[in-house]
């Protein structure tokens, strides 16, 4: 069975929190430094690639990229839960780079409006742009790719679930997605059903209009 946010609710102590982002920033490849910080939020369901376009879009824009994968990660090895305790590592690692004027491209779960509202907030506290990606892809690529993961070691950069996620939740996140691009502004969308060169074609291209407006 894949893990669900509403088993793993544990809390934590602001010392194992401390500790925790502490850990996360050592093994996070700082990115340079920027006249004025950056969230770009990519986004979509599990098998869409939002990890490879997060990596290639920090790799040209030489920003920070983080993943709420890797505190799931970290928090698995410290034997803590999920959920909350995901988005308080995140939180605060988000933060710490803002402070430092820094391009974050992070990696994760922003179709709640929750999420999105925590991204807001940042941003207003430290005057960054925030921008989001939102990855697209057919529902069976998405599937035959995630049915590979969990034959993979899972690592800090390369996460992956212990089994497979059902076709009714990912069917679920698509609907989640489809429905966040229709209310944003500040985004901009992929479709990564196609080869390698057709995606990071796109993803130069949105590159260059978030430059335009950072």
């Amino acid at each position: 069975m894949y893990y669900s946010a509403s088993s793993m609710e544990k809390g934590m102590t602001p010392q194992q929190l401390d500790s925790l982002v502490n850990y996360f920033l050592s093994l996070t490849k700082l990115g340079e430094k920027s006249e004025k910080p950056t969230i770009i939020a990519v986004t979509g369901f599990p098998g869409s690639g939002k990890t490879t376009v997060a990596k290639h879009v920090t790799e040209l824009l030489g920003g920070t990229h983080i993943q709420a994968n890797s505190a799931r990660q970290i928090l698995r090895e410290a034997g803590l839960m999920w959920n909350t305790n995901v988005t308080a590592i995140i939180g605060n690692v988000l933060e710490k780079l803002l402070s430092e004027k820094r391009i974050v491209v992070m990696d994760g779960h922003v179709l709640e409006e929750g999420e999105q509202k925590r991204l807001e907030g940042a941003a207003n506290k430290h005057g960054a742009g925030l921008f989001f990606i939102a990855v697209d892809c057919k529902i069976q690529i998405a599937l035959d790719r995630d049915e590979e993961r969990p034959l993979l070691p899972s690592t800090f950069d390369n996460w992956q679930p212990s089994a497979p996620y059902p076709k009714e939740y990912m069917c679920e996140q698509a609907r989640k997605l489809y429905e966040f691009v229709a209310r944003r502004d500040n985004l901009y969308s992929i479709n990564n059903s196609g080869t390698e060169k057709t995606t990071r074609s796109q993803i130069a291209d949105i590159v260059g209009r978030i430059k335009l407006r950072m």
